[in-house]
């Protein structure tokens, strides 16, 4: 059976086997230790047989799904047991466990949980989750209205070939800005851009701050001049249970979805002479950073003029 990984590695050779710890460790999947160590307790009592999340690989049942921003894209085979499962349960669950957090942290603060403490926070997860997790180890019926949403989890994957995806607006791509384009700071923090605001000046941004009616804090809008080359950091397609208020016709559905959030950051910036990749090793070493979230009219004009074909890419990877 063939299926499609997406990794962040551009060159896994034929034959390369993924799988195992590492890849919980590198992939997106790590966000909510809490929700998955619970998932994996209930997964190891109820359903032994399945393959687990924390040690396993992910794959999708087609090229296009709602992890379309994830990487570069692979055909695979699995290797020993799988799981079809709907990945929207575990968006939900996600959402629960940071509620039940939320609950925990307001008890004993925000710091460090003891080893008690973290029982407990463990024991309101498994709380708020049991359900929606026995419903996704269970498995899922595949169908044309959820085959998007659907992930399967295996105990390794085997790669037959790297998939060539010219059509298709990536992470890591570099372009020249088509128009003027505008955007904020991602997590809405002033002060993440701050710390990058003499960067961006230096290849030709402008920042302005205005101050919110409703509090005390500053927007920050970032303006990129036409014709300047920026780099994709993240890419973000509408999923099944997306809410986001996004135009259908922002995307061609037939290849990925709507886009729903696009942050770029110019190049030749000094302090990050690789782009994202040295913007984010700088996360690590200074406080954190912000890349430009485009606003909803700058996402349309990348999308229109990557449509038209007039887009001037510099390279995809």
């Amino acid at each position: 059976m063939t299926l499609y990984h997406r990794s962040t590695d551009p060159n896994l050779k034929s034959g390369t086997l993924i799988g195992g710890s590492t890849e919980f460790a590198k992939g997106p999947h790590h966000r909510q230790k809490g929700v998955e160590t619970v998932l994996e307790a209930i997964r190891e009592k109820d359903f032994p047989d399945i393959p687990s999340r924390l040690t396993g690989t992910f794959a999708t049942l087609q090229p296009a799904t709602r992890f379309s921003s994830y990487g570069h894209l692979y055909e695979v085979e699995p290797v020993g047991k799988t799981l079809v499962a709907n990945s929207l349960l575990i968006d939900q669950m996600w959402e629960a466990g940071q509620s039940a957090m939320s609950d925990v942290h307001r008890i004993y603060g925000y710091g460090k949980l003891t080893d008690e403490q973290q029982k407990h926070a463990n024991y309101a997860i498994s709380s708020a989750i049991s359900w929606e997790a026995r419903r996704y180890w269970k498995g899922v019926s595949v169908n044309k209205s959820n085959i998007r949403n659907v992930e399967v989890v295996a105990d390794q994957l085997k790669i037959i070939r790297r998939v060539d995806e010219p059509h298709r607006l990536m992470r890591r791509m570099v372009f020249k800005a088509p128009t003027t384009l505008t955007g904020g700071a991602h997590w809405d923090s002033p002060e993440r851009i701050q710390r990058i605001e003499a960067d961006l000046k230096s290849v030709g941004c402008t920042i302005e701050y205005k101050k919110l009616s409703y509090s005390d804090r500053t927007e920050p809008k970032i303006t990129i001049p036409q014709g300047t080359p920026i780099q994709i950091c993240t890419i973000s397609f509408m999923g099944g249970g997306s809410r986001m208020d996004v135009d259908p016709n922002d995307y061609n559905p037939r290849y990925d979805a709507p886009l729903r959030l696009l942050d770029v950051l110019p190049m030749g910036m000094s302090r990050f002479p690789n782009g994202c990749d040295s913007f984010n090793a700088a996360q690590s070493q200074e406080e954190p950073l912000s890349s430009i979230e485009l606003d909803k009219n700058s996402i349309r004009a990348v999308v229109s003029a990557f449509k038209k074909g007039t887009l001037d890419i510099i390279s995809r990877a």
